[in-house]
């Protein structure tokens, strides 16, 4: 894909991502950050450690796109029998007409069956103290 001075220059002031080639490499390399002006000389990027320029020879493909955050698993405390609906309909998209109709008990043992190895949180390894009853 060709890409034009405006193209690049109606990326302006966004957060893209560049292909460039290296100089000393035949491979390519991803580099996000915004674009801040973009003339035939070259481009100019900021990027978190500062600005830089890069030759438009060098250039292989632009895109807009967000900037990729890191991503971590939450660690939450261990669900009470009393929070067990809401923990499954906020946190694991349970229907809400299912939770509903889940006394606390059920509710509770459905979240201890959920494997929660490859989920974006996991709970704690400690003993919950329950609610007092009311």
């Amino acid at each position: 894909m060709s890409i034009t001075l405006r193209d690049l220059s109606a990326m302006a002031g966004k957060v893209v991502t560049l292909t460039v080639r290296q100089d000393d490499d035949p491979g390519y390399v991803d580099i996000e950050g915004k674009l801040v002006a973009a003339t035939y000389d070259g481009i100019v990027l900021q990027l978190r450690t500062g600005a830089q320029i890069y030759p438009i020879g060098l250039l292989i493909h632009a895109r807009l796109g967000p900037r990729l955050g890191k991503l971590t698993r939450r660690k939450l405390r261990p669900i009470p029998k009393s929070q067990a609906r809401q923990h499954l309909a906020d946190r694991h998209g349970i229907s809400f007409d299912l939770v509903k109709h889940l006394t606390p008990e059920a509710a509770l043992d459905l979240h201890n069956a959920i494997d929660h190895d490859n989920l974006g949180h996991n709970h704690r390894a400690v003993e919950v103290e329950e609610d007092e009853e009311e």
